[in-house]
Order: structure tokens, then sequence, then C-alpha cells
């Protein structure tokens, strides 16, 4: 699924047509950020266990850090590689 805004994920996620095996964000969001999204999804007790996997552009030092202890189970930066960010959805999604 795809949502064009972090404000409406938390709604859209939980129907029970939706599978939940991963959410994929930008930290860099449209009207919230990642690290918010992340929080939202990290208290909710029907979506807390699906990993969230972070591409961002951030890429300073501590950037990494401060995304993963925000709720994110995985952080990669950008310009990735398309290989790895299919290994990660594949490691999360084949679970």
């Amino acid at each position: 699924m795809q949502v064009s805004s972090g404000r409406v994920v938390i709604p859209s996620c939980l129907p029970e047509t939706v599978l939940k095996h991963l959410i994929l964000t930008e930290i860099l969001l449209p009207e919230v950020s990642g690290l918010e999204l992340a929080k939202w999804v990290k208290e909710d007790s029907e979506l807390c266990n699906i990993p969230i996997l972070a591409v961002t552009g951030f890429g300073l030092k501590g950037d990494e850090e401060k995304i993963r202890n925000g709720g994110c189970d995985i952080y990669i930066e950008k310009p990735a590689r398309i290989e790895t960010l299919l290994q990660a959805v594949k490691r999360f999604v084949a679970s």
C-alpha cells in the first residue's frame, strides 16, 4: 500500500485486509516526519510489532542511532543500492 502522507498511515493500516509485514518510510514526509510515524506505530497495540524500515538522505554522524532509537528497525541511507533495499525488505517480509 502507498499513502500520500504520514498522517494516514495508522488509519490505513488498521483494516483487516492490509497485510502488516513491513512499513517502509522516508524520514522527511509531508505533514509529519518518519520519526513521528514510527512513534505512532510503536505506541499502537495493533501495529507495534510491524517492523519499520527507514530510507533517508540523512547521513550525518548520529542520525542512524537517532532513527533507530526513534522506533525504526532498520536504516538505509540514500542513495541506496536496490539490492540492499530488496534484501532488507525480504528479511522482514519472509519472517
